[in-house]
């Protein structure tokens, strides 16, 4: 397991980590770039491309706030980011 506290459906100020919200972001991006991907759009740094690629991105950070990621990935992530997007 990986030690994270289970989804509780807690919103706005109740929601105090974060963290139910951060369970919420991943699962819409992920279902909007699994969408993305199936209709022939793919991951670049111009038009289309791009969207899908902020959609993994901000998936991918809300991963590293719900405690998903580690730090390591968390900070690999940042890299990667700031590499593609220069």
């Amino acid at each position: 397991m990986t030690g994270i506290r289970p989804y509780t459906g807690l919103v706005g100020a109740e929601d105090k980590d974060g963290v139910d919200m951060a369970y919420r972001v991943v699962a819409d991006h992920s279902r909007t770039l699994t969408i993305a991907l199936a209709d022939g759009g793919r991951p670049d740094n111009v038009g289309r491309g791009y969207a899908a690629f902020n959609y993994s991105y901000i998936c991918m950070y809300n991963c590293c706030l719900s405690g998903f990621l580690s730090a390591s990935d968390c900070d690999y992530m940042c890299l990667h980011k700031s590499l593609a997007v220069d």
